[in-house]
């Protein structure tokens, strides 16, 4: 429940308000720690809508309890960055070169990769449709041995970290013609 109101007729109402956003707030801190980051970063950004609708001392006490929350700041870090990767791969102006397509079981998989020779970087791009529950996907992502068969130029994954059962950091070998590379991915199933 999120609250947008301009004035307040007392001093009560505008408790009420702070009150309410404070356990918005908790809200999304709650969902980031339950590795929702998507869910969680919504909430976030709604609540800063409102606060910006907000009269100055009620603004006052709902950001300074937002910028005393390291885990509001890291889901705000972390939700940032989600967001600028996935529109580079919704919204990229750069083509996608087709690696592969028709695979897997159903023909329905298709891989694209992307160069960007001026930065450098290599982009995979793996779309299709997923028959699966979502705690066989997530497995699935999880499994680095099975990266390589998936990955183009891809020689080998292993986990750095496994955080949850939601959430790892992985370093990926790729052998490109002119030299061998390495990558880090953190994966997130929200």
């Amino acid at each position: 429940q999120m609250f947008i109101l301009n004035s307040f007729s007392n001093k009560s109402t505008e408790a009420v308000v702070i009150s309410d956003l404070l356990n918005d707030l908790r809200q999304c801190e709650s969902l980031y720690q339950q590795d929702r980051l998507s869910q969680s970063y919504d909430c976030l950004l709604r609540i800063d809508k409102d606060v910006e609708t907000l009269s100055n001392d009620v603004r006052n006490t709902v950001l300074n309890n937002m910028n005393e929350s390291m885990i509001i700041s890291k889901l705000r870090k972390e939700g940032e960055l989600f967001m600028k990767c996935w529109d580079k791969f919704l919204n990229s102006p750069h083509v996608w070169n087709l690696w592969s397509d028709n695979i897997g079981q159903h023909g329905d998989v298709t891989v694209e990769t992307n160069l960007q020779e001026s930065s450098g970087h290599y982009f995979c791009r793996i779309s299709g449709k997923i028959r699966s529950n979502m705690l066989s996907v997530i497995a699935a992502i999880l499994e680095t041995d099975l990266y390589s068969s998936w990955i183009p130029l891809c020689t080998g994954c292993s986990p750095v970290k496994v955080i949850n059962k939601q959430r790892a950091v992985i370093k990926c070998e790729f052998d490109f013609v002119f030299a061998k590379k390495n990558c880090i991915l953190s994966t997130v199933g929200d």
